[in-house]
């Protein structure tokens, strides 16, 4: 059924006018003053300014960064966006670097698609740069900008390459060692399952929360290796911390140095949860050990600031 909106003021690129607005669908049919639809449900918008949807161009919906995840995914910042009359997100895809922009865009994609209301498009960030990434580019600007086709197609055309849709079964592939570092929940416990059953020794997570509850209740009870991703992925926001503090005292450090001081980090991660581990009575669950090691700095500082 048509809608007829009456009484209204219509904001535009020409200024503004009273006008009625006619709806067909998805699509603005007419713009007018007293304008009559016979059939059509009548809304008085009567002392209303009536906006064209808006696009908000910069947004960062569902993205892990400096050990967090931003606090709107693609359902709850779609909502919000059309709630203040904006129609339409523009949102970063992120692949981190080593990964493909093909990968990245499919993960973006995951994110969103089917899970928001508004109309959503994406910018591709680039945080890598390498021969993959060169190649990658013409490809990519065929199919997305020139051709509008799904990420799918690159698979169908680029030899070597698979798309799993919603990252089905993607853990069935036999490996030594996993690294789910795309989403949160990436992993449930139907994917630790078929690790565990293809010999896997190790998982270790590289974003906030990859794994399910019930995944890791799997991988510890098989007696994998396992560390949780506030602790090995927490060598994410020491980058950025190596990364500020050149910027702060206007220094420069080699890729060897800035290497050397990462590494260093993460071994003192891994001893401080070690360490947790053992005083709590569990030596060698790095889940516990970071829970507590975690808590206590948190608490320290605290009490260093006198919040507590």
């Amino acid at each position: 059924m048509k809608k007829l909106l009456k009484g209204g003021v219509v904001i535009n690129a020409h200024g503004r006018q009273l006008a009625d607005v006619l709806i067909d669908g998805e699509k603005i049919e007419a713009v007018a003053p007293h304008l009559s639809c016979p059939g059509a449900e009548v809304i008085d918008v009567s002392g209303k300014l009536l906006f064209p949807g808006f696009i908000d161009a910069h947004t960062h919906f569902d993205l892990d960064v400096c050990n967090t995840t931003t606090a709107d995914d693609f359902f709850t910042g779609g909502r919000s966006a059309l709630r203040g009359g904006t129609t339409m997100v523009i949102d970063f895809a992120c692949p981190n670097k080593g990964e493909t922009l093909q990968y990245g865009l499919a993960l973006w994609h995951k994110k969103a698609d089917g899970k928001t209301a508004c109309d959503y498009g994406f910018h591709m960030t680039i945080d890598d740069w390498n021969e993959g990434i060169i190649a990658d580019l013409p490809k990519m600007f065929d199919i997305k900008q020139k051709r509008r086709a799904r990420i799918s197609v690159y698979a169908d055309e680029v030899e070597g390459a698979e798309y799993v849709p919603g990252c089905k079964n993607i853990w069935n592939v036999k490996c030594d060692i996993a690294h789910p570092c795309a989403s949160q929940n990436e992993m449930d416990e139907k994917g630790a399952q078929a690790l565990v059953d293809n010999g896997c020794m190790a998982v270790f997570e590289g974003a906030n929360m990859p794994l399910t509850p019930e995944a890791i209740a799997v991988v510890q009870q098989n007696g994998l290796l396992y560390s949780p991703g506030k602790a090995s992925n927490a060598g994410g926001v020491a980058t950025s911390g190596l990364e500020m503090s050149q910027n702060s005292i206007r220094m420069s450090w080699s890729f060897e140095e800035v290497d050397e001081k990462l590494q260093g980090i993460m071994k003192n991660i891994y001893q401080a949860c070690y360490a947790a581990s053992v005083e709590c009575g569990k030596p060698g669950d790095l889940m516990v050990g970071a829970n507590v090691a975690g808590f206590l700095k948190v608490a320290e500082a605290m009490m260093a600031q006198g919040i507590v």
